[in-house]
């Protein structure tokens, strides 16, 4: 990376973005923008089409792993009132978390991702959180610029990983953060 700064919430400047827990209500927003295909192809779990009934679905599987692992997903908002897409955090079986976001295609490349995800990482450091880990695949490489800028440094591991949105594998690479 040329520009080592790592950025603190004092840093981010542009549209503001805030973070709010996500609702049932929400399933017609993830059903539209994260099963777009341009979207979906960038993630590992979401199909094209991702219809209503199951984003209705998502939610509330993703609520209820909330209330037994402690599982964090939250609406990435542009300002206070449009949603620009979602982003989480995930507990894993190495005690480390995970973090993983998507934007909606109106939304890229405004610093919304990387906003979203510092707001993320602080609530990972009042979860006592000390280790991230976040994945990108090799063809969306601004996402992994995203989490560069926020401190993530490469592992080096390589490896093919299925999406949802391709109905194939693709390659994969993998940062880490400790906090």
């Amino acid at each position: 990376m040329a520009d080592e700064t790592i950025l603190t919430p004092q840093a981010l400047t542009g549209p503001s973005t805030h973070l709010r827990e996500v609702r049932l209500e929400d399933a017609a927003f993830l059903s539209k923008e994260a099963g777009h295909c341009d979207v979906a192809r960038m993630c590992g779990s979401i199909p094209t089409p991702f219809h209503a009934l199951s984003a209705e679905g998502y939610i509330l599987c993703m609520r209820a792993r909330a209330r037994v692992r402690g599982d964090r997903l939250k609406v990435i908002l542009d300002g206070d009132a449009a949603p620009a897409g979602i982003i989480g955090l995930h507990p894993r079986s190495d005690g480390a978390w995970e973090l993983g976001y998507w934007l909606a295609r109106s939304h890229w490349r405004q610093g919304h991702a990387t906003r979203a995800a510092q707001l993320m990482l602080e609530e990972a450091r009042t979860m006592g959180v000390s280790r991230l880990v976040a994945n990108y695949l090799e063809d969306n490489p601004a996402s992994g610029r995203v989490l560069e800028k926020l401190g993530f440094t490469p592992t080096g591991e390589r490896n093919l990983a299925w999406s949802m949105g391709r109905l194939g594998k693709a390659w994969n690479r993998r940062l880490v953060l400790t906090l």
